[in-house]
C-alpha cells in the first residue's frame, strides 16, 4: 500500500477505493457506477450531490445509468 501513498493522487486513492467497497456492499457494478457518475457530476445539482452515493445512485440511477460510448461498441 506505499506505493499508493506517493505521487499527487494518493489523496484520492482512499476515496476510490471506499466508493468500491460500498458499491460491492450494495451489489452495484463499480465500472457502471463510476461511469455514469462521472459523466452525470457535471451536470447534476450540487444541492442534490448526496443522490450520487453509491446506496442513492442505486434506487435513483442503477436502472437506467448513463453509458461510456465503448459500452456501445463492445455491445456489437
Amino acid at each position: 500500500m506505499q506505493h499508493l501513498r506517493s505521487g499527487h493522487d494518493a489523496a484520492k486513492s482512499p476515496v476510490t477505493f471506499r466508493e468500491m467497497r460500498t458499491c460491492r456492499l450494495h451489489q452495484i457494478d463499480p465500472y457502471d457506477y463510476l461511469v455514469d457518475v462521472l459523466q452525470r457530476v457535471g451536470q447534476h445539482p450540487a444541492s442534490r450531490a448526496h443522490e450520487l452515493t453509491p446506496r442513492l445512485w442505486k434506487q435513483l440511477f442503477a436502472d437506467n445509468p448513463l453509458r461510456s460510448p465503448l459500452h456501445t461498441i463492445t455491445a456489437q
